[in-house]
């Protein structure tokens, strides 16, 4: 084969690639653009069930509170990616991460919990430092910045990546909105009642001394069934206690592979822009690296 043919193949192979991808993100990009800019805004107290967009600020859950993993920054979400200079000054992936842990977001009429699993997620910071060892110095760790992006001077062999969502930040979603229900309940009352009687069982002598109502040494099934009764009140009783400081709305990923969950930290206007802009550059790589692997393929191969 030609030395001529030879290196024209690979770079006939990268430039339809560059080609399919870019028209692949120009439609991408163009598709969600055009649903945030058609689809409505839903209050969070009079949404409907299904495909919604919210807007609001993100907010912590009460209890304990969400950590980065590089830098133990306080947050609502995050994301790290750590990678090792290689070889011609590249860099390869070590390890990365991501939250999975909900947070809230509130508008002026109630809260939602977000579940990020499988979210698109533009963050409100993007923070990027250097060093020299896998695992980032205690100067990091335990910090992090809050604002701005910040950028090391590159020396070091092993590059840092921290994103963040932090509590307060504007956020804007789009996913599967629901509501619990009376099967969501029914579910909640069920798992604490059959924890309580579990304990219970692990516990015979308290469990005979409770409901062992002959004195016999054992549980019948009347006593049994009073046992049940018990822990069926107690799981009501506990599990509207739970509910009276719970979200009653949630946001998560649609189960339709066709509508994308997006979270993101900017303004809807701002975030329709920005898609539109990419859909822009995805376009002209897409029609640049097609003409370079027709051109290619006409020259090399149908001459």
């Amino acid at each position: 084969m030609p030395m001529a043919l030879q290196d024209a193949v690979p770079l006939l192979i990268l430039s339809a690639c560059v080609g399919v991808g870019g028209f692949y993100y120009f439609f991408r990009n163009s598709f969600r653009a055009r649903l945030i800019e058609d689809m409505p805004t839903s209050k969070v107290r009079s949404a409907a069930q299904g495909y919604i967009e919210l807007a609001g600020r993100a907010l912590l859950m009460d209890g304990e509170p969400i950590r980065s993993l590089l830098t133990g920054t306080t947050c609502c979400w995050w994301r790290y990616r750590i990678e090792r200079r290689g070889s011609k000054n590249q860099w390869n992936l070590v390890e990365s991460g991501v939250s999975d842990s909900p947070f809230l977001l509130e508008d002026d009429t109630g809260r939602c919990l977000i579940d990020p699993e499988g979210a698109d997620v533009t963050p409100f910071v993007k923070n990027v430092w250097y060093g020299s060892s896998r695992v980032p110095g205690p100067s990091r760790r335990g910090g992090g910045l809050s604002f701005g992006i910040g950028i090391g001077i590159g020396l070091g062999s092993y590059r840092y990546t921290e994103e963040f969502i932090f509590p307060g930040n504007p956020l804007y979603a789009i996913g599967l909105f629901r509501s619990l229900g009376e099967m969501d309940h029914q579910e909640g009352r069920g798992e604490i009642m059959r924890n309580l009687l579990r304990q219970w069982k692990e516990d015979r002598p308290a469990l005979l001394a409770r409901f062992d109502k002959d004195g016999s040494g054992d549980i019948d099934m009347g006593e049994w069934e009073a046992a049940r009764k018990t822990a069926a009140a107690l799981a009501e009783k506990e599990y509207r206690e739970i509910q009276a400081n719970q979200v009653p709305h949630m946001l998560g990923k649609p189960h339709n592979k066709g509508q994308p969950y997006i979270l993101a930290t900017k303004e809807e206007t701002e975030l329709k822009d920005k898609l539109r802009l990419w859909s822009y550059l995805a376009l002209f790589l897409g029609m640049a690296g097609s003409g370079l692997a027709l051109f290619l393929f006409l020259g090399r191969f149908a001459g």
